[in-house]
């Protein structure tokens, strides 16, 4: 589990030691959900948070910025919707997109990918694509950290167990 948990600090495949977790463990059913979890991904590897947050900051805000600026909506009605805007309460689509990203980027900055996919899920369609492929690698990370949680406390479990 060690070594596993040494490779998962990377973003490199870790084939190897999810195969050596596998020979240990047997036919340990609490560990079939995790390892099918850590196998999935095994051969290309998971990118890392710190990855995840300049990707972010690279490639997704920029996109999403762009979908913010022009949802499809003509001039007229971006217009009366700003000048709505002085009279209601409620956010505008690029407010509203604005304010999502926000929140993901400061969950981001503190390091919670957890917190920062659970705002991003709230974007509608167009904003929504263009954050997919980050969407799919972000949450592909967090299930492999639980994934890993799980292998590990029952290596632990085991440990106690034999002594």
């Amino acid at each position: 589990a060690l070594q596993l948990r040494t490779a998962l600090s990377g973003s490199r495949p870790y084939a190897k030691e999810v195969a050596a977790i596998r020979a240990v463990a047997g036919a340990d059913p609490a560990l079939a959900g995790p390892l099918a979890v850590l196998a999935t991904h095994a051969e290309n590897g998971v990118a890392t948070v710190s990855q995840l947050r300049d990707s972010f900051a690279s490639f997704v805000v920029p996109r999403l910025a762009v979908v913010a600026s022009g949802d499809g909506r003509s001039l007229g009605a971006r217009a009366e919707a700003w000048v709505g805007s002085f009279f209601s309460r409620a956010a505008t689509p690029e407010e509203r997109i604005t304010n999502i990203v926000a929140q993901a980027e400061r969950n981001l900055t503190h390091g919670h990918l957890s917190g920062a996919v659970d705002h991003l899920s709230q974007l509608d369609a167009a904003a929504a694509a263009a954050a997919a492929t980050w969407m799919a690698d972000a949450r592909a990370r967090l299930a492999v950290n639980a994934a890993l949680s799980a292998v590990s406390a029952r290596a632990l479990d085991r440990f106690v167990a034999a002594n």
